[in-house]
């Protein structure tokens, strides 16, 4: 598989890619996903064909990555976030891939995913075929946190399936962080590079 080898710090190549659009934070990425390479068909296998063994299985590779090699003391973090999907999309495909990634990752790490902070309001046009101003515009004001369930949280870990621009993680951020200074770190499948 091809494995980013980023490690879970500030200074990778997924977190330089964030600089300047959300405040300083770790993040890290399982595989480098090029839509050509043989093994973009397991993300493809769990997104859109419904295999959520993959995405366990991912998740879990990400997880003991993250506990065995990254260095890093976990116990700050109090709660995983997986990025919401609208209710269409969920109805659609029948489960959220982050969330189930969360769950993964969650097993391995135990910290707690949380569903019940981060929301999204309505269901826009998929951002697969977008460039990065089109996509930033497309989720401008698309997400929002309940700020009563921030409350006891000082860190959390916010996770996506795939990382291409950022637009999507920025968006979920700055609704986080407009309702609390907290720190919000990200993980990701995959991150290509845009």
């Amino acid at each position: 598989m091809p494995l980013s080898c980023m490690g879970y710090n500030s200074k990778n190549v997924l977190a330089k890619s964030l600089w300047g659009r959300i405040p300083e934070c770790k993040c890290g990425s399982l595989l480098t996903y090029k839509s050509t390479s043989k093994y973009s068909n397991l993300i493809k296998q769990f997104k859109y064909k419904n295999n959520k063994k993959v995405g366990y299985f991912l998740a879990r590779q990400l997880g003991l990555e993250l506990r065995n090699f990254s260095m890093t003391n976990f116990s700050k973090v109090k709660a995983i976030l997986p990025v919401p999907l609208s209710r269409a999309k969920r109805l659609f495909r029948g489960y959220n891939q982050s969330e189930i990634l969360a769950q993964g990752v969650s097993r391995v790490l135990n910290i707690p995913v949380r569903t019940d902070i981060l929301y999204r309001r309505i269901s826009r046009v998929s951002q697969t075929k977008k460039g990065r101003f089109d996509r930033w515009l497309n989720l401008e004001n698309i997400y929002y946190a309940d700020k009563s369930k921030l409350e006891d949280l000082e860190e959390i870990i916010l996770i996506d399936d795939i990382i291409t621009t950022g637009s999507t993680v920025v968006a979920c951020v700055e609704s986080i962080t407009r309702c609390k200074n907290i720190k919000v770190n990200v993980l990701s499948i995959a991150y290509t590079q845009y």
